[in-house]
């Protein structure tokens, strides 16, 4: 009986361990300038680009431009490790522009989040619609999507932010990241998964464990 209880409770650390692994807190992600390669992901963009959980930690700041019609996208840079299910939550995608001409006030800058497959296949998961406020100036524009469905990105694949300046802009948009001025970031829902995959001391935690649980049963059966 006593092996049985053991083996039962080695199963169910293994389940708790195959299970996406929820963060503590909110994750966030850094726009970066590094661009997407080596995996699958949809064309006709403006510019693909990398996002990691890295701090900026320099001044210096880096840009793209975007004409009317133009979008960039970023992605999340390493593939899931297993299928990771995002709860239902808040959303947070803080960043800095600059509408060049200054008849672009009020302006539409759509931010919209997506799942891409392993394969490159993508699906829009949510959009938000945020406006220029201060065209000819560089501002913040901080939109939140609240209470967003869940969703499960597939082993393989990734999350991704794009930006896409309106089609009724007169003038270009300056998008400015990756620096300590302007650390343009996405911010997931508190109980996100850790991405890529559960956290490495979770994986010791749970090997040493069923080494321990196994070892005391087989110890306990010689007895006898």
């Amino acid at each position: 009986m006593r092996r049985i209880s053991a083996v039962f409770v080695a199963f169910v650390m293994l389940a708790v361990c195959i299970a996406p692994v929820a963060a503590a807190g909110s994750q966030t992600w850094y726009l970066k300038d590094t661009g997407a390669s080596g995996f699958s992901f949809p064309s006709e963009h403006a510019y693909d680009k990398l996002m990691d959980k890295t701090t900026p930690s320099e001044e210096t700041v880096q840009s793209i431009t975007l004409s009317k019609s133009q979008r960039v996208w970023w992605y999340v840079n390493e593939a899931a490790g297993q299928d990771l299910s995002f709860p239902s939550g808040d959303w947070n995608v803080a960043f800095w522009v600059k509408a060049l001409n200054s008849e672009d006030n009020n302006k539409i800058v759509y931010v919209r989040l997506h799942n891409i497959t392993l394969q490159g296949d993508n699906t829009q998961i949510w959009e938000k619609q945020p406006k220029t406020s201060s065209a000819g100036s560089i501002e913040m524009i901080s939109t939140l999507k609240e209470n967003a469905n869940t969703f499960v990105v597939n082993y393989g694949g990734r999350i991704a932010i794009e930006i896409y300046w309106v089609s009724t802009a007169t003038g270009d948009l300056v998008v400015y990241y990756n620096s300590t001025i302007h650390p343009s970031s996405v911010t997931l829902p508190a109980g996100s998964p850790n991405y890529p995959t559960p956290e490495l001391s979770t994986l010791v935690l749970f090997a040493t464990g069923l080494t321990a649980l196994l070892g005391s049963a087989a110890l306990k059966k010689r007895r006898k």
